[in-house]
């Protein structure tokens, strides 16, 4: 018998570019390794049949629905990428929820940032109402020690297993030819140079790097931004704006530049951080989820911001630029905080262990 796999995610793993995206097709390859068909459902597949106000949740329910309903003995396993699988109750088969975040946190930490309307969505409808459900009776997995922590202080749940994300840190390693690779881009090859990536909104710091921006002339910026976001981006002749970028290409803006700016308020895991770290670049970010632990390590405290979620704080920013200059007149040693980066990304989250860690788990279950 042909047994199959289901996973219920929020957005096409095949086109859209993101940590949960990039996440999902590893887990896609796994699966196919241990002999799985596997079927990805997606909201964009759905109706909003019951005619909700919020459409995303009603094809999130349907979607749940849809798998509920089969009576297919060939479905061995369900795997529910957070919130995404909320719509699925009862669970019929064995069900493994993936937590890449949790609402409840995210909407305490973004909660000066945007109207009390939003607050209360993001906290109880998908938070208490989607979240709450995709967890019931299910085998839940948390991407870090954070997640894990707020799962069990917003929900209740104690039996929580953390297996970090994973990281191909065979292919994320810094490339040679700085030079060659800052021309591509008509940066000069002995430019200081910062990169930011994630989506350009408050949430992820946006304004914290405008105003390093504004406040540090003298050197050049690359702002890899992700679909979405909630203001301008800045225009500048030493500002150079990638947007989408895939693998490939954020291989190689980790290689030609000289740090990464990660002040977000808030992150479940943060792969980009994790990537850039693999790549051998620092990272001068907030203790958020993955960075949590990496600042824990003494080597690496020096990079720390701190955190708050208030905009345009004046201690993350004045933070920021102490440590910005530091790097810039080598007073960090940058090559140690390069290889010992690599290292740590390699012992905590890299794809051999996850992969290991992951087969165990769907082996218990399916």
């Amino acid at each position: 018998m042909t047994n199959r796999a289901i996973i219920l995610t929020g957005f096409d793993p095949a086109t859209y570019i993101g940590g949960i995206e990039t996440y999902t097709n590893a887990l896609i390859d796994l699966l196919r390794q241990l002999k799985f068909n596997v079927d990805v459902h997606y909201a964009d597949q759905y109706q909003n049949s019951l005619g909700l106000k919020h459409e995303w949740f009603g094809k999130l329910y349907e979607m749940g629905q849809a798998l509920s309903r089969q009576d297919d003995q060939t479905v061995r396993l369900a795997i529910l990428n957070g919130y995404y699988g909320g719509g699925y109750r009862p669970k019929r088969v064995p069900t493994c929820t993936i937590f890449h975040s949790t609402h409840a946190g995210y909407a305490e930490a973004i909660r000066e940032l945007v109207p009390r309307s939003t607050y209360l969505t993001i906290k109880y409808m998908v938070g208490e109402m989607m979240e709450r459900s995709a967890a019931l009776g299910a085998k839940v997995l948390a991407v870090s020690e954070d997640v894990r922590d707020e799962l069990h202080k917003w929900y209740g749940l104690k039996d929580v297993m953390v297996i970090p994300n994973p990281v191909g840190t065979s292919f994320f390693q810094r490339l040679t030819g700085r030079g060659a690779l800052r021309e591509r881009l008509n940066i000069p090859s002995k430019a200081f140079v910062g990169l930011y990536a994630g989506r350009w909104e408050l949430a992820k710091g946006r304004d914290v790097v405008e105003r390093l921006i504004k406040d540090i002339p003298d050197m050049w910026w690359v702002l890899a931004v992700a679909t979405g976001g909630d203001g301008p981006l800045p225009k500048g002749p030493q500002i150079k704006i990638c947007k989408e970028a895939d693998r490939q290409e954020m291989r190689e803006l980790y290689s030609l530049a000289d740090f990464m700016i990660f002040p977000s308020r808030y992150e479940g895991f943060g792969l980009s951080p994790a990537e850039a770290m693999s790549c051998g670049l620092p990272v001068v970010g907030t203790p958020v989820g993955f960075l949590r632990n990496v600042y824990l390590q003494k080597e690496f405290a020096s990079l720390c911001l701190p955190l708050t979620g208030k905009a345009g704080a004046g201690s993350v920013i004045s933070k920021a630029k102490e440590i910005i200059h530091s790097l810039m007149k080598g007073e960090m040693r940058w090559q140690g905080l390069s290889e010992e980066g690599r290292l740590f990304v390699q012992r905590v989250c890299g794809i051999d262990l996850w992969n290991r860690k992951m087969r165990a788990t769907i082996s218990s279950l399916a």
